[in-house]
């Protein structure tokens, strides 16, 4: 027993004492050492031993510079075995796709009615109503109407000077199918106006009476029918014909003069091999005839045929170029004309475009629309036609939204340009025998002609969608082949006007029209310029019926249009207006 006693003391003092006495000592050692504390994180190791450290965030490894390079590669990667066509086919559609098109602003419109119209008078009992309406007989078929009428007991002291001017149109639509739908519509038309005295020396022996007056009076029919399968491919052709009869009655001026147009046209539409790519074939018909009761009795048309192309470069630049060839035919000739035409919009921004377009037409005019231009127009002319070159280039910079800013020139080259005279009417009135004296009204005639004109323009918001100002000012050169001026043509002119919407239901609008001087004859004479001021106010009651005032001629101008003819002076009208 006393034997393993010593055995045990023996073991003790050989091997726990010293590891004891190493611990202690190592505690003091660490409390009293200067020496850094060495982090497990800043071991170095020198051999090829791959060690792995769980919660270690670095491990330098001894040979590796520290400006070496390093990538970041996913640890997750999956190995890349994608052929070229999968590649492509994994890439966002944004990197694919052609640049984004220009903006499109869509223009204010007003809210959705099935009619409106507004009714008033003015000054020298001047009554006045205009009227649109349109109503869905079912969810395919619809008709609709206008009226425009306006009329005044006359203004001139010494002279009667009433007139009256009455349009009415009326339409029906129908959609046949999803791709076709027919329009047909028909119109009447009822004006006189009357006429002012010529100045006949008395001695001429013309009787004029005090009430001599121009009626007018049509009607019209038309048809058109469009079959599309979407907006771009299709067809479509359409007819009309109107009938048009003037009656002058005064005295030994009187004339009549009866007229009948008529027209039509077929085009087929079709999509290119591009984006926004088009080709159209087109065929055209336009003819008359008329007759006096001076036995004159003639007829004329105008055919063509021809093709277009239009296009979008890179979203960018818009093409249209088209192609035809004319036949026409008057009194006077029958020719064959070419009529190129190119037209080139170019966006350099979303706010900055560049435009141009060039083109050659024959056109003619018929007496339907020389009347209305100039309601002193005598019932004996001849008709022929024009061939005009048009070219002109247009620059367009919007500098905030809403205001736009823009300038261009144009030139006109034209063979036969119709234009107003009283001294050369083709029509003359006998006095003596052997002689005779210009007619008393005004007449047509037809001469080569040019016209050089610049102008420019703003459009600008004081306050978005509240108040905003628009002005124009041209400047032309018209002059005819002997280097004379153009009658009734000015060299100069502006057109201006203001809105402002002070709230939702009130709206003040102004305007401001000059007009510069222009020649009367071919020879000598000019009327003055002259400055037409107006304003408007508007104001909705409720939400259907409102009222306006409206004021022209603020500054009681006393001008002619048309020589001889003294217009209104300063109007007041008002009135009331309806939305169903």
């Amino acid at each position: 027993m006393r034997r393993l006693k010593n055995l045990l003391l023996t073991f003790f003092a050989v091997f726990l004492c010293p590891a004891l006495l190493a611990g202690q000592n190592n505690q003091q050692g660490n409390q009293q050492s200067l020496l850094p504390e060495i982090d497990p994180q800043d071991i170095e190791i020198r051999s090829e031993f791959k060690a792995r450290f769980p919660g270690l965030r670095r491990q330098p490894i001894l040979g590796f510079e520290t400006t070496m390079q390093v990538y970041q590669i996913d640890p997750n990667r999956k190995p890349f075995m994608e052929t070229r066509e999968e590649i492509v086919a994994n890439l966002p559609i944004s990197d694919l796709t052609r640049p984004s098109a220009p903006e499109y602003q869509f223009p204010p419109f007003a809210p959705s009615i099935q009619a409106y119209g507004e009714a008033g008078v003015g000054s020298y009992l001047s009554p006045e109503a205009r009227f649109w309406g349109n109503y869905d007989i079912s969810s395919r078929s619809s008709v609709g109407a206008t009226l425009d009428y306006h009329s005044s007991d006359g203004h001139l002291d010494t002279r009667v000077s009433s007139f009256r001017f009455l349009n009415l149109d009326a339409e029906f639509a129908t959609d046949l199918n999803a791709q076709s739908k027919l329009t047909v519509g028909a119109g009447l038309q009822s004006d006189f106006n009357r006429l002012f005295d010529p100045g006949l020396d008395p001695v001429f022996g013309v009787d004029l009476p005090l009430g001599s007056e121009k009626r007018y009076d049509g009607y019209n029919v038309q048809a058109s029918f469009r079959q599309f399968r979407n907006t771009v491919e299709g067809w479509s052709a359409d007819a009309r014909f109107r009938s048009y009869e003037v009656t002058m009655d005064a005295g030994d001026l009187s004339g009549e003069m009866m007229e009948s147009t008529y027209g039509g046209s077929i085009q087929k539409q079709w999509p290119g091999n591009n984006i926004q790519e088009t080709f159209a074939a087109r065929v055209k018909l336009r003819g008359g005839r008329y007759e006096t009761d001076n036995l004159i009795e003639e007829t004329w048309y105008t055919v063509s045929g021809g093709a277009r192309y239009q296009r979008l470069f890179n979203y960018s630049t818009q093409l249209t170029a088209a192609f035809d060839l004319y036949a026409v035919s008057n009194l006077f000739e029958d020719k064959i004309h070419p009529a190129p035409s190119i037209e080139v919009k170019h966006w350099l921004s979303d706010n900055l475009v560049l435009s141009g377009q060039a083109k050659a037409q024959p056109q003619l005019v018929a007496h339907e629309k020389l009347h209305h231009l100039n309601r002193f127009l005598n019932t004996e002319n001849q008709l022929r036609h024009t061939y005009q070159i048009d070219a002109e280039a247009r620059v367009s910079f919007e500098y905030y939204r809403g205001s736009r800013v823009e300038a261009g020139l144009s030139y006109m080259n034209a063979e036969n340009y119709l234009y107003f005279n009283r001294e050369l009417a083709p029509v003359t009135i006998p006095i003596l025998p052997g002689s005779q004296e210009p007619l008393a009204y005004y007449g047509i005639n037809y001469s080569d002609a040019t016209r050089l004109k610049a102008f420019a323009s703003i459009s600008h918001q004081l306050v978005p969608e509240k108040f905003w100002i628009d002005g124009k000012i041209y400047l032309q050169q018209p002059e005819l082949d002997n280097g004379a001026e153009i009658p009734f043509e000015e060299e100069w002119g502006i057109n201006s006007g203001i809105s402002f919407k002070a709230f939702q239901k009130l709206t003040v609008k102004g305007w401001a029209d000059y007009v510069g001087s222009r020649p009367t004859l071919t020879d000598a004479g000019r009327l003055d310029g002259f400055l037409l001021l107006g304003g408007e106010i508007r104001v909705e009651i409720t939400e259907k019926i409102g009222a306006y005032a409206k004021f022209i001629n603020l500054l009681d101008e006393e001008y002619q249009i048309w020589q001889g003819y003294p217009e209104r002076p300063l109007q007041a009208y008002g009135g009331v207006t309806f939305k169903l």
